[in-house]
């Protein structure tokens, strides 16, 4: 199959920096307008043999994803003085797959395993232009250029099997291996780690008849940094902000236990815990003037959570799902700069539509809303945001071919808006628009 995407964004950011260090404030505003074109190309190729009358086969796979951004930010910087500055950046990345699976099946048991190979290549750059009397100019020491490959092997194994008449139980793990190397072009940095986790995942369904279904399970999940958060190169973003990668960040780990019930198949209740450590977020610095943003391992969190999930097809012409999710979140950091706040409540909701205008299902008009409301996370208060969303999905070359248009937030009311408290000052954030 191959998926064609396109969009145009733009995005507002403003943010506001106020600290009080040796008995003086210093304050400054900077807005960016932000124009991203995305275009985005993913190809699939797959294979199967089947093996015996009992199910069984073999499975090779092949993907591509291919990414090409291009951003536009224009920056102006406010203190005392106005300054202006505008930032092109493009990012191409790439992403290739191949992965071959076996499913064995034998009277009373199905068993899985597979193999896969991952590699991601992706390359940025970064100019930075000063505005000045209306003319541009290039300033190299805020320009740089980043290359950055990572590979990633996994392999893994499973058995399913039946306890009892109405029990059911499935055992699985998996292990994964991580190399990644990154180089910026500006001064020679380099970016060099590998690591490699066991991940298990144990789960027990209790089917009472054809309309009720409950589970348990528990699986272990890891969460890795992105390329741009690894790249020691620094990225202006105005005349007093840059943010830096950081070449020693770890992926996070989470253990998560979820206890469901399923209702005639399309209303589904989930009870979960989620314990995450060595999280990774971003931590803000005042240095010489400078706000310089990092990324680091620096808090655990806990959280305890009940999803609803509602799906809705008894219309040929309308398909819906309804998740609603509410959560409590418990956050500890091990830094002393960074104040933490204290437990609290969260909870978001997601519907989303697809009106079908053909019988064949190959024409489809979607619109959706989201919104999340507000939150704490680590050293994070978040406000309330929202979103409406369109678009239309066709179904090309009998399904192998699907070309997608989107719009985002129709009435211009999504807003990333909030604080993040440290030990000496408090940086306030905003975001409009999708990042």
């Amino acid at each position: 199959m191959i998926i064609t995407h396109f969009q145009i964004l733009t995005t507002l950011a403003k943010n506001n920096v106020r600290t009080l260090q040796n008995g003086t404030s210093t304050e400054f505003v900077s807005q960016n307008v932000n124009h991203n074109h995305n275009n985005n190309h993913y190809a699939t190729a797959f294979y199967d043999i089947k093996l015996d009358s009992l199910g069984s086969k073999l499975s090779f796979s092949g993907n591509l994803i291919s990414n090409k951004l291009a951003l536009i930010n224009n920056v102006s910087t406010l203190q005392n003085t106005e300054k202006k500055a505008v930032n092109y950046n493009d990012n191409l990345y790439n992403v290739y797959s191949r992965q071959v699976d076996l499913e064995k099946n034998f009277s009373k048991i199905k068993t899985e395993s597979g193999l896969k190979y991952t590699m991601f290549k992706n390359e940025s750059t970064a100019q930075f232009f000063d505005i000045e009397n209306e003319q541009t100019q290039l300033n190299p020491l805020r320009s740089n250029a980043f290359i950055y490959h990572e590979k990633n092997y996994a392999a893994y194994v499973s058995s399913s099997f039946k306890i009892a008449e109405k029990w059911d139980a499935k055992l699985g793990l998996r292990y994964e291996h991580t190399e990644l190397d990154g180089t910026a072009k500006s001064d020679g940095a380099m970016v060099k780690s590998s690591y490699g986790k066991f991940f298990p995942t144990v789960y027990f369904s209790y089917k009472a008849n054809d309309n009720n279904t409950m589970s348990l399970n528990y699986s272990r999940r890891i969460r890795r940094p992105y390329f741009g958060n690894l790249s020691p190169s620094k990225v202006y973003t105005s005349d007093y902000e840059y943010y830096v990668g950081n070449q020693f960040l770890k992926p996070s780990f989470s253990d998560n236990v979820e206890l469901s019930y399923v209702l005639k198949n399309n209303f589904t209740t989930t009870l979960y815990f989620t314990h995450t450590s060595a999280s990774w977020g971003r931590i803000q610095k005042i240095e010489n003037g400078n706000k310089i943003t990092k990324t680091e391992n620096f808090f655990t969190e806990n959280q305890t959570g009940m999803s609803l999930n509602y799906s809705f097809n008894k219309l040929r012409w309308l398909e819906s799902n309804v998740f609603l999710t509410g959560f409590y979140n418990q956050s500890t950091s091990t830094r002393s700069d960074v104040n933490i706040f204290p437990a609290s409540f969260g909870a978001n909701l997601n519907i989303n539509n697809s009106f079908y205008l053909r019988k064949d299902k190959n024409l489809a008009f979607t619109l959706g809303y989201w919104m999340d409301l507000p939150s704490k996370q680590g050293n994070s208060d978040i406000n309330f945001s929202n979103n409406l969303y369109a678009g239309l999905k066709l179904n090309l070359l009998y399904k192998n071919l699907m070309i997608t248009l989107s719009v985002n937030d129709i009435f211009n009311t999504q807003t990333y808006k909030g604080r993040e408290t440290y030990s000496n000052f408090t940086s306030n954030f905003k975001y409009k628009g999708l990042s």
